[in-house]
Order: C-alpha cells, then sequence, then structure tokens
C-alpha cells in the first residue's frame, strides 16, 4: 500500500466535525495533489522525506503501558498523540486549553481567524496535519494583562508497539498584554520508530511577550515541525530550537510581523552525530514599518550527520525603517559530517538596515592545542571549544534548567 493510499485509508475511518469537514475535505485533497515533498521542490531541495517514511508505517499507535501520574503543575502531556488530562496539570487560571470539540464549541471564531490566515502558506505536510485535524487537538488560550511567572511545559511522549505517524496541532491565542515562557518536548520513549508530523499556530495580540523553547532529543523518531507566528503591534516572540538527536527533524518557521514596533528572534542549535539530519527553514516577512528581527543559528556536526540551514527574510515596500539580521555558523567535527546552508534577503524598501551570513569551518587546531598546552585532555578541549561556539545562543535562553540541560548535552 502507497502511502497516499494509507492516508485515504485512515482518513475514511476518521470522524470529522461537521463545521471543519469541508476544510479537513480541502486539505487530503490538496495533499493527495501534492504528495509527500520531494527534493525537486526548491524548500524540500536537501532531504528526501519519502524515504523516512517506512512501509510499516501505521496511523494507529498502540500501547498498553501506563504512565505515573504527573505531580508537577503547569504541564499538558500527551501520550501517543492522545492528551492525558490525568498526567496533565494547569493551576493558573489565565491559561485556558481545550480539545478539539470544546475548542469549535466556545472558541470557533479564534480557529476559523488563525487557520485561515495561516493557510496560503500551507505545504503538503501541512495539509496533511489539518486533515486530520481533530485527531491530537489543542487550543491554548492566554488571558489577557497577564503574566504567567510558571514556565508551561507540553510534553508528547509516544511509545508504541508498531511502526507509526502522528499528526500532532495545537494553536496558541496570546492575549494583549500577556507574557509566558513555553517548553515542549517531543520523545519516543519505545523502540519502535515514529514519524510525527506537527503544526503551531502562534496569534499575538499587541504588546505579548512569548518565550517559545523545543527540544528534539529522540533516537528511532523523524519530526516535521511546521510554526506559523502572527505577531501584531508592540508584541516580540522568541523561538528557541535545540536539536540533539533523531533520524530527520524537519523545522520549518514562518513568522509575520503584520503591526508596528513588533519583533522576533529566532535561534537555533544542532548538536548532532550518526547519521541524524537536521533541517531548518526559516521564512520572516516584515509586512508593516518599524520592525526587527534576527536570526541566529550555530551548528556542530559529528560523524555521518548532515545539516541544512535556509533562511529567508522578506521585506516588503511598505516596511520601511526594518531591522533585520540573520546568522548562521557551522563546524564540521569530521570529515563525513555535512551542512548545506542557504541564507536569502529579499528587500523592496529602501530605507532599512538588513545582513545576513553563514561560516563553514573546522575545529580549531590552535585553539586544542593552547588547552592541551594546559594539561586538558584533548577530548575535554574539543568539549570547551564547542560549548564556547553556541555560548552566545545560549545566553539567550531565559531558563536557568534548560540552560544547563544543553551544556550538558554538549559536554556530554
Amino acid at each position: 500500500m502507497s502511502f497516499n493510499e494509507l492516508v485515504l485509508k485512515k482518513y475514511s475511518q476518521t470522524k470529522k466535525h461537521v463545521l471543519f469537514e469541508e476544510l479537513q475535505k480541502e486539505c487530503l485533497n490538496n495533499f493527495t495533489d501534492l504528495g509527500i515533498p520531494k527534493s525537486k521542490d526548491e524548500k524540500w531541495k536537501y532531504i528526501n522525506v519519502s524515504s523516512f517514511l517506512k512501509k510499516e508505517l501505521s496511523f494507529n499507535l498502540s500501547s498498553n503501558k501506563k504512565l505515573k501520574k504527573n505531580k508537577e503543575t503547569n504541564k499538558i502531556v500527551f501520550y501517543n498523540g492522545k492528551l492525558q488530562k490525568g498526567l496533565s496539570s494547569v493551576q493558573n487560571k489565565n491559561i485556558l486549553f481545550f480539545e478539539f470539540n470544546d475548542a469549535v464549541k466556545k472558541q470557533e471564531k479564534i480557529l476559523r481567524k488563525i487557520i485561515n490566515y495561516n493557510k496560503s502558506n500551507y505545504d503538503s505536510t501541512c495539509f496533511l496535519n489539518t486533515a486530520f485535524l481533530n485527531e491530537s487537538f489543542l487550543l491554548i488560550i492566554v488571558k489577557e494583562n497577564t503574566k504567567i511567572n510558571e514556565t508551561l511545559e507540553i510534553l508528547h511522549l509516544y511509545d508504541s508497539e508498531n511502526e507509526a505517524i502522528c499528526n500532532q496541532r495545537k494553536i496558541f491565542y496570546i492575549n494583549k498584554n500577556c507574557e509566558i515562557n513555553i517548553v515542549e518536548k517531543t520523545e519516543n520513549i519505545g523502540k519502535k520508530y515514529i514519524f510525527c508530523n506537527s503544526m503551531n499556530e502562534f496569534l499575538c495580540d499587541p504588546r505579548s511577550f512569548v518565550n517559545y523553547y523545543k527540544t528534539q532529543d529522540s533516537e528511532n523518531m523523524s519530526i516535521i515541525d511546521n510554526s506559523f507566528i502572527n505577531i501584531k503591534k508592540e508584541s516580540s516572540f522568541s523561538n528557541h530550537t535545540y536539536s540533539f538527536k533523531g533520524d530527520l527533524i524537519r523545522n520549518n518557521i514562518y513568522a509575520d510581523l503584520t503591526e508596528e514596533n513588533s519583533n522576533v528572534n529566532l535561534y537555533g542549535i544542532s548538536f548532532l552525530k550518526n547519521k541524524s539530519i537536521v533541517d531548518n527553514y526559516t521564512y520572516i516577512k516584515h509586512l508593516v514599518p518599524n520592525c526587527f528581527s534576527n536570526e541566529l543559528y550555530k551548528g556542530m556536526y559529528d560523524e555521518h550527520s548532515r545539516g541544512v540551514f535556509c533562511g529567508k527574510i522578506l521585506v516588503e515596500k511598505d516596511a520601511q525603517k526594518t531591522n533585520a539580521f540573520q546568522q548562521n555558523n557551522n563546524i564540521l567535527l569530521s570529515d563525513n559530517s555535512r551542512i548545506d546552508s542557504k541564507p536569502q534577503l529579499e528587500i523592496y524598501a529602501d530605507d532599512v538596515s538588513c545582513s545576513h551570513g553563514c561560516t563553514i569551518g573546522q575545529m580549531d587546531e590552535n585553539a586544542i592545542f593552547y588547552l592541551k598546552s594546559r594539561g586538558i585532555t584533548e577530548k575535554e578541549a574539543i568539549k570547551i571549544i564547542n560549548l564556547g561556539f553556541i555560548y552566545d545562543v545560549i545566553n539567550n535562553c531565559k531558563l536557568e534548567s534548560l540552560k544547563q540541560y544543553i551544556k550538558n548535552r554538549v559536554l556530554k
């Protein structure tokens, strides 16, 4: 059975919501027309997604394991794509979350507003996800005039008895005058291969401040992760992506600065070994004047690992007084590792300050020699240099526990 046939079979068995069935059918048709992304598509030219869709994949995740009850607060847990209410605890009353049926019943206008705005940027993986919109879904709303002091953690755990694919979807509505830190982790704790097709959509109302962190550190797992971010007046959104392990990890980030004096920061660290692949694709649109964007991605690739960075910044004609900066720096730690980097600027305004750059190099032998002359082993010297290389990215992380996790991961 081909993958398209598998998708059609699953769709025929899926219960759709009457108010969104037309949208889901439209997205299914778009997916079947386009198919899985191919390397001949410019956005996907460096990787072959179909090679990670194994023939034995199923849309049905099965497991008899029972997870221990979570004692932490401000934590939302999914297990094999399903929300685990008994393991989730959000005690802050200014954070609301809804599964699909409740979200349609109580917040249909918000759902349609966010989905309809982003739909023009959907690729086939997004169409596939939306065709199964109600399968693994969560709407999160932060009430206006709220500063959330506790970090909200969203944990996706997978442990299936069969190799499987899952579409997970979250929509975030951050009301005006809000501040929140969100950490998302996706982990395969089982032995069977998981292909995770994920989507996150953010609407950030005026004067909202969001720090969104995601860690990707699982064996026997591939992740396609699409994030769409709509940033309103005087708001700030910072996205932090930390990738350490995975068969294939593809992160697509689309950020639109739609009202004046808004800003977006995209930070990324990739530290890979074995045959892991991480492909970061970013597209920032400056649509109005007086906005700021900053991208800083750093990668370290060892053994047979591979990295890809493709970042595009668009500055529209009316987006005067734009400040936009993009930097991608990489170190190849072995002769068999590889990095492809393609920074891009597309500017139609004349009163702007924009720059982009890319570096690819190898370990500094003089720095290693210096540290060895101070009594440090070569192995430890390389770890110290690696940590120093990514230190400016780590410093933009606001969470001390996450900072320490990254440091430990690099020094491991």
